[in-house]
């Protein structure tokens, strides 16, 4: 087969790849002791989205990828995380969030982020807005223990204390 074809026929790959996408045929997948989990995986501005796992049926038509694969395609350098938030059952907004995994803190982040470790941001409520309008605004958010202010444990064994106390990213 000549260059050229080649790359008609790999470009005919990526368009078929971005419709299964665009149509919600692709799943993240995770596999353990408690059984099986799945992420959908969504196409905006170019950009590929892989959203939180969830113990949940996959389709029978999906196409799905093991989610360490899908987390392995991310640059190690650079995570770029989005929180859809909603209230009264619709998404109003999503916050998108550009950090370094080089702290304990922010790799937990990117676990609840994505629910790797079985526990995830999803569906937890923004209890509080601090310095609302001042120069060090921030929220206080993301009990996923019991969802009212009063959980807080660390998935990471070293940020038992760092956790709780951090009050902005």
């Amino acid at each position: 087969m000549s260059e050229p074809v080649k790359r008609l026929v790999e470009a005919g790959r990526v368009v078929a790849v971005k419709r299964l996408v665009e149509a919600g045929w692709v799943l993240a997948v995770q596999e353990d002791q408690d059984g099986c989990r799945s992420a959908r995986i969504t196409l905006q501005d170019g950009q590929l989205y892989l959203h939180p796992l969830l113990r949940q049926p996959s389709p029978a038509h999906a196409h799905t990828l093991q989610e360490s694969e899908v987390v392995g395609m991310l640059e190690p350098s650079c995570t770029l995380a989005f929180l859809d938030l909603g209230w009264a059952g619709s998404t109003r907004g999503q916050v998108t969030i550009r950090l370094t995994p080089d702290s304990p803190l922010a790799r937990q982040f990117v676990l609840l982020c994505t629910g790797q470790r079985g526990h995830t941001y999803c569906n937890t409520k923004l209890l509080e807005v601090m310095n609302k309008g001042e120069p060090g605004e921030h929220v206080v958010a993301g009990d996923y223990e019991s969802n009212d202010g009063e959980g807080g444990a660390s998935l990471l064994p070293d940020l038992q204390e760092q956790y709780r106390e951090s009050a902005r990213a």
